[in-house]
């Protein structure tokens, strides 16, 4: 299973609890060494295998997450972003259905949402 975990932009913090368990047991973790934080890098667990996604393509990515399915591993992949049609994510997510990889997203905390309370 691959967990797409969001992260907010610009510090490393702004992650979910459900978020910073699941980046604890992950076995892979694949994420942009250029969006996310390097703080983020110490919630990661200690033995699992890192990937810059920065130096990947989709087909790369693919074939990671082929071998961990494989291996009954569990990959998170690190998003700064929300998923919309236009997003990286959302071009892995069609990428995901067409090889029959399944996948979920946890939303992250992002700095610029407001919330109204009653």
């Amino acid at each position: 299973m691959v967990h797409f975990i969001g992260v907010g932009k610009g510090s490393a913090d702004l992650i979910t609890l459900r978020g910073a368990k699941m980046l604890k047991e992950g076995d892979i973790v694949i994420y942009s060494h250029s969006l996310i934080e390097k703080q983020m890098v110490k919630k990661m667990r200690k033995l699992s295998v890192k990937y810059n996604a920065d130096d990947m393509t989709i087909k790369d990515i693919i074939a990671v997450i082929r071998e961990a399915e494989w291996a009954k591993m569990t990959t998170v992949i690190l998003t700064p972003e929300e998923p919309s049609p236009d997003c990286e994510m959302s071009r892995q997510m069609d990428e995901f259905d067409k090889n029959g990889i399944n996948y979920d997203f946890i939303p992250g905390v992002y700095p610029n949402r407001r919330f109204e309370f009653d």
